[in-house]
């Protein structure tokens, strides 16, 4: 009878553990883009825990947790943010994977006050589930074009990547070039700007990081639930990613630093999209956050992207709000009504998430209002 045993992680693990997870997923991860990940983060190694089989004493699979400094209403708390559990198929489906997360879990307490999981779906979404996590929410990935032709053109392709039936694709298609005529209205939207605000390129953040500690000081209370954005961790995050590129832009007023927006450029569905990995607007205006919004869709267009992206958790809250009056539309609606007219569908993945600390309120971090939520919350694998 197949058995695990599970033990902390140790240095000396890194290459078989990351050939384990490759095996699993199919990847091609190195072990410097494992080590960036787990054991170069700005708050040390993560905290992982390998299984092995008790009959080969090769790593089967593990549990792993990204610590992750979030800003909890303006308190700083350490999170641990889970990646990379897997359990290789001979060992599944027999009951003994559960155990071994249940004393993960009671191991993470000791040095995490919350822990979350981005895609909380299918085997694993199930169990965390059962282990007391809440479903925080949906993902709503907003979408804005500024060129009917390449909405038609995304459409098109999203529906022949979703439907089979070639005949009922045919038809879905010719029907989303009428509904895309109705939805280029919906894109004009346009929120109050000030049009001093500049965006300036940043290609180091050492030259910023000052002020940017500065700057994110006096806002880490204005956004809820939300990582803590010290120059520290937007340095690992985002400028010494190994796995992908981004362009960093401060928003300047009058020499003064009133935000920030980090964009990434892609593409997909058969066009070029821009994606807002991240945007913070002083003071969490409106008007700042519409301004930095308005020069980013210029700078796409001035690159030839028609498409952006901005995914978040699907609220009632100001980042939603923000992002409707300014032509953004959730492309999960047509998803939505695709599946529905085949009768199912994938299941989507959910944002959950589980206090283990008594000074956190329960309800507060399962409200997605709660929550900032940007492209940022995910390790930027790709």
């Amino acid at each position: 009878m197949l058995s695990i045993t599970g033990r902390k992680f140790t240095e000396e693990d890194k290459e078989e553990l990351n050939d384990s997870w490759n095996r699993f997923t199919g990847r091609s991860r190195t072990v410097t883009q494992f080590e960036w990940e787990w054991l170069n983060t700005p708050e040390g190694w993560g905290s992982i825990w390998v299984l092995e089989g008790s009959d080969s004493g090769k790593i089967v699979g593990c549990h792993g947790l990204i610590p992750i400094r979030l800003s909890y209403f303006g308190r700083s708390i350490l999170s641990g943010k889970t990646e990379n559990t897997h359990l290789h198929p001979p060992y599944r489906g027999k009951g003994i994977y559960y155990p071994f997360e249940v004393k993960c879990l009671q191991q993470a307490r000791e040095r995490f006050q919350l822990t979350w999981t981005t895609a909380g779906v299918a085997e694993q979404g199930r169990i965390r589930l059962k282990l007391g996590y809440a479903t925080v929410g949906r993902y709503a990935h907003y979408i804005k074009a500024t060129k009917k032709l390449n909405l038609d053109r995304a459409v098109a392709n999203t529906i022949n990547k979703i439907v089979d039936n070639k005949f009922i694709a045919t038809l879905l298609i010719g029907a989303s070039k009428l509904g895309n005529a109705v939805l280029m209205l919906l894109f004009y939207r346009k929120g109050q700007t000030d049009q001093t605000i500049k965006l300036e390129r940043v290609t180091s953040i050492n030259t910023v990081a000052e002020e940017l500690d500065k700057f994110w000081e006096r806002n880490r209370g204005k956004f809820g639930i939300t990582i803590d954005r010290n120059s520290r961790y937007l340095k690992w995050r985002i400028f010494d990613n190994p796995n992908l590129s981004y362009e960093f832009f401060l928003a300047v007023r009058q020499r003064q630093v009133v935000g920030y927006v980090i964009t990434k450029s892609s593409e997909k569905v058969g066009v070029k999209l821009g994606t807002i990995v991240d945007l913070i607007a002083d003071d969490n205006s409106e008007v700042i956050f519409n301004s930095i919004l308005d020069r980013v869709d210029s700078m796409f267009r001035e690159n030839g992207i028609y498409m952006i992206h901005f995914p978040t958790l699907l609220s009632g809250n100001s980042l939603n709000r923000a992002l409707k009056g300014n032509g953004f539309v959730p492309f999960l609606m047509f998803r939505k009504l695709v599946r529905r007219a085949l009768g199912g569908g994938q299941q989507e993945s959910v944002f959950i998430a589980k206090a283990l600390n008594d000074r956190l309120d329960p309800a507060k971090v399962s409200d997605p209002a709660c929550w900032y939520f940007t492209n940022i919350f995910l390790e930027g694998r790709g």
